[in-house]
């Protein structure tokens, strides 16, 4: 039996990609905010990004609050 698991991948370069994977309502969310490199996201995008994949969150309220310089 094979088990079907929603994710999106996506590429970095020719030998890197990111990966994402879980219930595909997140997965679908991930498409939404993750449409350029990670390092290019907004603040409130990497925000949204690292709560919608289950970081901690208050050290993504910490971090947030680092990038925008609060």
């Amino acid at each position: 039996m094979k088990a079907s698991i929603d994710h999106y991948i996506q590429i970095v370069n020719a030998q890197k990609v990111n990966l994402f994977f879980g219930h595909p309502i997140a997965v679908k969310m991930v498409r939404k905010i993750a449409i350029k490199p990670l390092n290019l996201l907004s603040p409130e995008e990497d925000f949204m990004l690292g709560t919608l994949l289950g970081y901690d969150r208050e050290a993504q309220c910490r971090r947030y609050l680092a990038k925008i310089g609060a």
